[in-house]
């Protein structure tokens, strides 16, 4: 009896770990980048660089779980993640009702909103993603607005500053 509970559980983490390993790949593929999380010292490194105002207005594009988001949205007067995969923005939603955040959570393509309100904005998205933010959303900002990216450049607009923590880097635009 105890051998069959302990198969069926196997068998039960072995199938949702094929679940989610066929989801990451179809969301890689579809997409252009896999859901990874940024984890808290290199959050809270992002947000030491983007020198938070109380005024100023956050995005996280590809926000994943909301580690960025929940933390920006405790320092500054608005916060917003967005992603297109449904099931971390839910994870996301669920984080900041728990934690009693005023983060809001869009589920959805980032390229499809305006973001030009913004003061801040955050990124951990691979090259391809980035030079299209470089091409389409980067130009239509407001001069003074920072963008800063983990991990990958902004194509090919120079940095204003590069930060090292640890084996990540961080690049800091300021258009």
């Amino acid at each position: 009896m105890l051998s069959t509970f302990f198969l069926l559980l196997f068998a039960l983490v072995l199938g949702t770990l094929v679940v989610l390993l066929s989801w990451a790949v179809w969301s890689f593929w579809r997409h252009g980048a896999p859901f990874i999380p940024t984890d808290g010292p290199i959050a809270d490194a992002l947000l030491t660089h983007a020198q938070l105002q109380p005024t100023d207005r956050c995005v996280d594009l590809g926000c994943g779980h909301g580690a960025i988001t929940l933390r920006a949205a405790r320092q500054c007067a608005d916060a917003v993640g967005v992603d297109i995969y449904w099931p971390v923005i839910a994870w996301a939603r669920a984080r900041a009702r728990w934690w009693g955040v005023p983060a809001r959570f869009i589920h959805g393509d980032l390229f499809m909103h305006d973001w030009r309100d913004r003061t801040v904005i955050f990124c951990y998205l691979f090259p391809g993603l980035m030079h299209r933010i470089a091409n389409e959303i980067w130009p239509t900002l407001h001069p003074g607005t920072r963008l800063i990216s983990h991990g990958f450049p902004l194509g090919s607009v120079p940095p204003t500053a590069t930060h090292r923590h640890g084996r990540a880097i961080i690049f800091v635009y300021v258009r």
